[in-house]
């Protein structure tokens, strides 16, 4: 299916295959293929409710502001809830401000197991914006544009949280910006994949009281960064692994695993050792303190 044209706006936009109001569900099979050019033209949307959105398929768009999947419909849409996006195929974008996956409202989620991929500037890849947000990676999602991260998660206030869980075989990838930012409340990010950035910061997290959670599988390849805020964001080891890259405005490392190897560098204000146990071989602030339980190694 092809959708040529331009649509107007945020609120006066196009779709291949859109559910008006609640409790929609729409599914691009294995074999189907949307596509779309002109503007604001998206492939699957929804504008409500506890709509659920599936690709199994193929769906790319080749206009400035067209999202491959989004519930609630546009940008200007608030106040939706229980929207899911289930992406098992392929969905590309390739202008401007034009994201994979977008969420918009609370208690939305993004299932990923294929491929989400975006090209152009200022296109976030998977787009969350609400309160109690998750997203759940085990596939790959790739940005290549100017100032696009390949994740962004926005809770929309400092009271608000979310969730972004890279599983195992997951890659988040950006080569120009952060593999993961989040923004305003308390966010949580878990990788058992990896998360890349060819932009210099990997994980840039806001200003909530922030938690990294790093299990076995995890690798991290450029800076991460707990954010300003007043919280006291926190990065946990699980499981086994090694952390080789720079940590920054974190409060606290503990580490609650088995066995982790720390070659990277952190500003830290306590290093914890619950469980397990935690190989120094590169740098902590003169001021860390270090705190080892009766369970744990240092």
């Amino acid at each position: 299916m092809t959708f040529t044209g331009g649509g107007g706006s945020g609120t006066n936009r196009g779709a291949v295959l859109l559910g008006t109001g609640d409790a929609n569900q729409l599914t691009n099979a294995s074999t189907g293929k949307i596509t779309t050019t002109g503007a604001y033209n998206d492939g699957l949307a929804a504008n409500g409710s506890g709509n659920t959105l599936v690709n199994n398929g193929t769906i790319a768009t080749s206009g400035p502001n067209a999202y491959g999947m989004s519930a609630a419909w546009g940008q200007t849409n608030v106040g939706q809830l229980n929207n899911t996006l289930t992406n098992t195929g392929s969905v590309s974008t390739s202008a401007s401000n034009a994201r994979a996956a977008s969420i918009i409202g609370g208690s939305g989620t993004i299932n990923n197991s294929g491929s989400l991929s975006t090209s152009g500037a200022s296109s976030p890849t998977a787009y969350l914006q609400g309160n109690n947000d998750t997203l759940i990676n085990t596939g790959t999602i790739t940005a290549t544009g100017t100032d696009s991260d390949a994740v962004f998660s926005n809770t929309a206030g400092s009271s608000f949280a979310a969730t972004i869980e890279n599983r195992a075989g997951g890659q988040v990838f950006s080569q120009n910006a952060a593999a993961v930012r989040t923004l305003n409340g308390a966010s949580t990010v878990i990788n058992a994949g990896l998360l890349q950035s060819g932009g210099g910061t990997a994980v840039s997290m806001g200003n909530g009281a922030n938690t990294l959670i790093l299990q076995t599988g995890s690798q991290i390849i450029g800076a991460a960064d707990g954010g300003g805020g007043p919280g006291l964001s926190t990065v946990i080891l699980q499981g086994t692994g090694t952390a080789s890259n720079p940590f920054s405005r974190f409060k606290t490392l503990r580490l609650s695993g088995n066995a982790w190897t720390f070659s990277g560098t952190g500003d830290f204000n306590l290093a914890e050792v619950q469980t397990g146990t935690l190989n120094l071989t590169g740098l902590f602030a003169p001021t860390t303190f270090a705190l080892v339980d009766a369970a744990g190694t240092l």
